[in-house]
């Protein structure tokens, strides 16, 4: 399983460093779901969802990240 970031606006996927992909081949694998959400946060992300992706697309759920609160 990956966990990914995926924009809810333009549908890209965040890979590293601020970068955003429409690739979710090249997309930055968090691992966990507290690292992808620790990025949201330290980030100020709004509008995006986690994506668990596994090896049977069938498998996959969408999941809202949290909104910051500023």
């Amino acid at each position: 399983m990956k966990i990914l970031l995926r924009n809810l606006r333009t549908g890209h996927y965040y890979t590293q460093n601020g970068q955003w992909t429409p690739e979710a081949g090249q997309a930055h694998d968090f691992k966990t779901s507290l690292s992808a959400i620790r990025l949201v946060v330290t980030a100020h992300l709004d509008a995006v969802e986690f994506v668990y992706s596994f090896a049977d697309p069938r498998e996959n759920f969408i999941l809202p990240a949290p909104r910051p609160s500023y």
